[in-house]
């Protein structure tokens, strides 16, 4: 499998997905402040807390397994999680 193409400003449709996901609502004011703080200091914990957020999304849609879970699964895997922190740094500053 190779590079996912560039979609607009970001290196490919999962980043500007989760990106859009998160600055239209998704992100309360105390947990915008945390997950700035997690973008400034590494990716790891931003990517635990949007895998979190779609995980709790998924059980409370009742769905574990499926055609929806494998493309989610994909698309998490595909996000920049660096610049996504970037672009969240710069939204939300």
């Amino acid at each position: 499998m190779g590079d996912l193409p560039a979609y607009g400003q970001w290196s490919n449709y999962p980043t500007y997905c989760i990106y859009k996901w998160l600055t239209n609502g998704q992100l309360e004011d105390d947990v915008a402040k945390a997950v700035v703080f997690s973008a400034q200091h590494g990716d790891y914990l931003l990517k635990k807390y949007v895998t979190d957020l779609v995980t709790a999304d998924l059980v409370e849609n009742g769905l574990k397994d499926g055609c929806a879970v494998d493309l989610l699964d994909w698309s998490l895997s595909n996000v920049d999680w660096l610049e996504l922190g970037d672009g969240l740094i710069e939204a939300l500053a």
